[in-house]
């Protein structure tokens, strides 16, 4: 997710991103890991997260490629910060 047009995390966020990756911006704030199996990081393997995240907190697109729909995308709460 891109941090187009957002101010920086609360000044009262103290989360931070539990592994080296740098799609933590102004828009993912934080992101951790709280299941005991796996890779142990909070990377979304199946997409489902990403997805839902996206569709509440994702930011304005233009008209979507390859389709014929002239509306414009707007999704819930486009200027939020999201932590996952």
């Amino acid at each position: 997710m891109k941090a187009c047009r957002l101010p920086p995390p609360p000044a009262k966020w103290k989360g931070k991103c539990e592994f080296n990756f740098t799609a933590c911006n102004n828009k993912l704030i934080g992101a951790r890991y709280l299941i005991t199996f796996g890779d142990g990081t909070p990377v979304d393997e199946d997409g489902h997260g990403t997805h839902t995240a996206s569709t509440a907190a994702g930011n304005f697109l233009g008209q979507a490629n390859g389709t014929n729909c002239c509306a414009a995308h707007v999704y819930v709460a486009s200027l939020a910060h999201l932590a996952v």
